[in-house]
């Protein structure tokens, strides 16, 4: 990787969660604190959900592992499915992964005191061109990643944060678009393969942000900004 050419472009997109803030291990408390579950097969099945969360909307996953919670052969629960009706069942569902989902945005927040910027990220930023233009692109819901960049003092570097893109792809090119410059005038910084395969099919450049650098198949990769420098 050509640090002083990734550095001399003109727009930096990041991704958030893993690239700005260290906040993955916080994230996955959280979700466990939620469903404190002890029966051994439940709790493994919980845990590989969440593990694979990552770059899934926070609907979708919280949709999973509510379901695995409520798991039961219990005749009265399957008495109780019966009698309502598919629409019935799905509006309860729907509200209830709403519900859930507020309540781990909540918990976050609670513990965002725990979450840390990556290392070496504010240097980074500092190192770039005056005119750099610098962008935050998150899949993570627009209010929570937008309070975490004012609390972790970083919101005002960047021209816009934005939270709320899926795809992520064309998140990227909608920001390329709106700049006006070359897509190989971006870099998209991201810190998983799904990151990846966003930044090809925009046709920007793509630079890994992981310790475990096998995360990406065909990419350049540091495991934090410090080695960029």
């Amino acid at each position: 990787m050509n640090a002083e050419s990734i550095k001399n472009k003109p727009v930096h997109i990041f991704d958030f969660d893993g690239v700005i803030v260290d906040s993955m291990p916080v994230k996955n408390r959280c979700y466990l604190d939620l469903f404190p579950e002890t029966e051994p097969r439940r709790q493994s099945k919980i845990k590989e959900i969440i593990d694979g969360c990552i770059g899934i909307p926070r609907e979708v996953t919280m949709g999973k592992l509510i379901a695995v919670t409520l798991a039961d052969e219990n005749d009265c629960k399957n008495d109780f499915q019966q009698s309502l009706s598919p629409e019935s069942l799905n509006e309860i569902s729907s509200h209830l992964v709403q519900v859930m989902c507020r309540t781990y945005s909540d918990s976050i927040q609670f513990n965002s005191r725990n979450i840390k910027l990556v290392d070496g990220l504010l240097k980074y930023l500092n190192s770039l061109e005056e005119k750099a233009m610098l962008f935050v692109l998150s899949s993570a819901p627009h209010d929570d990643v937008v309070a975490m960049a004012k609390e972790k003092g970083v919101f005002d570097i960047f021209d816009r944060v934005e939270g709320g893109a899926s795809p992520k792809h064309e998140g990227i090119t909608r920001i390329v678009n709106s700049v006006g410059v070359a897509t190989q005038e971006c870099v998209y910084y991201g810190d998983q393969h799904k990151d990846e395969l966003s930044a090809l099919s925009a046709n920007v450049v793509f630079v890994g942000i992981n310790k475990d650098s096998g995360v990406f198949k065909t990419s350049a990769s540091v495991k934090d900004f410090t080695e960029i420098l």
